[in-house]
């Protein structure tokens, strides 16, 4: 593996979300399931079965969106590629980080959605273990830099959406989009 042109190439491009604190989740019985950050404040959501039915409901399919800790801020609107790090896992049957696409001009969160299997009787996911390769979809040098800022700051900066805000967040781009928007003959802004 570390003389693949692909396998290389995807460390050049991407930015590795790594596990923010060891995680665990236990399996019970009747189906439901538990699970323990070590930091005692992190955070996951469950998305309700029906939001993936057809797909991978099953009985033996658990969901968790773990509520990361980093949000990224963009100032153009590049599109950004989620790839799972499964080579990164003991066992690529525990669970999946579903792969998608996000932008960060508009919306800033780095929630990471598992797809979990519940026929394991626990999952233990450790810091520091890749969960995602986030990669630029776009031909232009993409410059990844990281800054600490108070709790205070980012809440005045982020953007994040519920997923019952869905229309707002296509509102608020296409309000943004207007007021960015040149003039084709070059008055104004």
């Amino acid at each position: 593996m570390s003389r693949c042109v692909g396998f290389i190439d995807l460390y050049r491009k991407s930015y590795v979300l790594p596990m923010w604190s060891d995680f665990d989740v236990w399996f019970n019985p009747d189906g439901s399931y538990n699970w323990q950050y070590a930091d005692l404040r992190s955070e996951a959501q469950v998305h309700d079965q029906a939001q993936y039915t057809g797909w991978a409901s099953k009985s033996d399919a658990a969901h968790l969106k773990l509520e990361s800790p980093w949000f990224l801020f963009c100032k153009e609107d590049v599109y950004f590629q989620w790839t799972p790090a499964t080579w990164a896992q003991d066992d690529v049957f525990e669970y999946l980080a579903v792969p998608g696409t996000s932008e960060y001009k508009y919306q800033n969160a780095t929630n990471v959605n598992l797809m979990l299997s519940k026929k394991h009787e626990k999952i233990t996911i450790p810091l520091g273990r890749p969960l995602v390769f986030i990669t630029p979809l776009t031909e232009r040098k993409v410059i990844f830099r990281t800054h600490l800022i108070s709790l205070d700051e980012l809440q005045k900066k982020k953007t994040v959406f519920p997923p019952v805000a869905l229309g707002k967040y296509f509102a608020l781009r296409k309000i943004r989009n207007k007021r960015e928007a040149k003039c084709p003959f070059g008055f104004g802004k």
